[in-house]
């Protein structure tokens, strides 16, 4: 104090005065004009004083506290809290900051001399690691790949020390599924499964069976997935203190997640009733549990759900309740998803140039960062906002590039939306013969997925194409079976078009009151 070099300041936090160098220059100084031993025997001292008088200080700035162990030489102390620091940053989004701090417990590895628990922390560390590689260098960097796929082979050494790590395992499937690695992503769900099993952990076991149905309804099987589901929601329910663990631990709730997924995957089967059902008990328990991350990817798919069931004005509030959360948070990836969905709504509800706009800055985003899974879907949005606005060729353009994405991921659940719209291009072109042949490849898909409503849209649509033509009654007929199929107490517009359409056949021609047939 007497030189000058300190300064002294109260604060209301911590009793007494706080003294701090003046200058930086000087801190340096003094720092190096000491000993190695000395310097040493000074962190340790500082590292057991925070441990004593400012265990607080310990777990919201466990940087610091890593740093003096560190400097200290307490090397294997110290990873776990470098560990700690790193997710910490990724938690608020901050990736640079995540990789300084996790690449310090990567470095000081080798201080741990039993070899079990080193490649138990070397996965938690690498796993963390990939996600902050993630958001900075993108899905396809090569850096990110020899990351992840270091974590897959730590992944298969830990063996059954698996379910006893602390691991961000739906982050891990979401990697793979946003490379559209399906095969990949769906070992990683039967290894869970398989664990869950052996080791009675149902929550194991029931984050496993929902990445299969993600990866099933992918996959064009959303009977398959819809069976994985109910397995998860069949089990007993659990505790709103569990739910809040389990989203913590693993990065998203197994049960929420089921819940929200089956909202989506019942509207493809046509079961509206159930999907309504299932979204607002994704809602309600989202919003209860309040988990940030969760709460967001739930808002995401319950608004897809809505858009599926072609109710914009439903999707779009909610999605705009999504971005908002999304923004605030940081949520990247579920922001993008969200002005995906925005972009989609805006175009349902007579607005596509509006929402061209979006889903052709989410596409942009997407094929720079290297993101495969989803984009059939964009496109598929781009086209239909393309055929809205009467740029036939654009719209023929990117449905043919969605079923080539298609064909090459694997990613076929929207394939009968591809041909349905391809066929509605046509017909706006004037070109019946190939229009009908889109048509009929729609229901034939739809048929084999057996999923309920792209069938029924395709059939709506092959049945206005054989009305124009003079096929009037063999429309009809069509249209009869179609409707009475359809599940009791799925209404929607899709099966109130379908009915229209049936019942001006039926008169006929004369349009049915109400419900315009185009």
């Amino acid at each position: 104090m007497e030189a000058g070099l300190l300064s002294e300041r109260e604060r209301e936090d911590v009793p007494g005065p706080e003294y701090q160098f003046r200058h930086a220059l000087f801190q340096k100084a003094a720092y190096r004009s000491l000993s190695r031993s000395t310097r040493r025997r000074y962190h340790r001292r500082v590292a057991l004083a925070m441990e004593a008088h400012f265990p607080s200080m310990v777990e919201t700035r466990p940087d610091v506290f890593a740093h003096h162990l560190t400097e200290a030489g307490e090397h294997a102390r110290a990873i776990g809290h470098w560990g700690r620091a790193g997710r910490l940053a990724l938690e608020r989004q901050d990736s640079p900051e995540a990789l300084g701090h996790l690449n310090r417990a990567l470095e000081l590895l080798p201080a741990l001399t039993d070899d079990s628990r080193r490649l138990q922390r070397e996965l938690e560390i690498r796993m963390d690691l990939g996600f902050s590689m993630l958001e900075v260098h993108g899905y396809a960097a090569p850096e990110t790949e020899r990351m992840f796929a270091r974590v897959w082979e730590l992944l298969l050494q830990v063996g059954e020390a698996l379910p006893r790590l602390d691991l961000s395992l739906w982050g891990l499937f979401a990697y793979y599924r946003g490379r559209s690695e399906y095969h990949r992503a769906k070992e990683l769900a039967e290894r869970l499964v398989d664990l869950g099993q052996r080791h009675g952990q149902w929550e194991l076991q029931s984050l496993g069976d929902v990445m299969s149905a993600v990866i099933l309804f992918a996959w064009g099987r959303p009977w398959d997935a819809a069976r994985e589901l109910a397995r998860v929601l069949g089990r007993p329910e659990p505790s709103l203190e569990e739910h809040r663990a389990l989203s913590i631990r693993y990065g998203t709730d197994p049960w929420m997640m089921a819940l929200a997924e089956s909202a989506i995957v019942n509207a493809m089967l046509g079961r509206m009733e159930e999907s309504r059902r299932r979204a607002r008990e994704a809602l309600e328990l989202a919003s209860r549990a309040g988990h940030p991350y969760t709460l967001g990817s739930t808002q995401v798919y319950v608004a897809m759900a809505r858009l599926i069931r072609r109710d914009a004005s439903g999707a779009l509030s909610l999605v705009d309740r999504a971005l908002s959360f999304a923004s605030e948070r940081r949520f990247v990836m579920w922001s993008t998803w969200a002005t995906l969905l925005r972009g989609g709504a805006l175009a349902g509800l007579g607005q596509p140039r509006e929402g061209l706009a979006l889903v052709q800055g989410v596409l942009e985003v997407w094929r720079a960062r290297g993101v495969h899974h989803g984009i059939p879907s964009c496109l598929n949005l781009i086209a239909k906002s393309w055929l809205a606005l009467g740029e036939l060729w654009e719209s023929l353009a990117a449905l043919d590039e969605a079923l080539a994405e298609s064909a090459e991921t694997g990613e076929v659940s929207s394939e009968a939306w591809l041909h349905l719209n391809r066929g509605e291009c046509l017909r706006r072109a004037g070109r019946e013969e190939e229009a009908g042949s889109c048509f009929v490849r729609a229901l034939a898909v739809a048929r084999e997925q057996g999923a309920g409503l792209p069938e029924l849209r395709a059939t709506v649509s092959l049945c206005r194409l054989l009305r124009d033509r003079g096929q009037v009654e063999g429309a009809r007929r069509m249209l009869e079976r179609a409707c009475a199929g359809f599940e009791p107490g799925g209404e929607c517009l899709d099966l109130q078009e379908a009915r229209a359409l049936r019942d001006e056949l039926s008169r006929g021609g004369e349009a049915a009151w109400g419900v315009a047939s185009p």
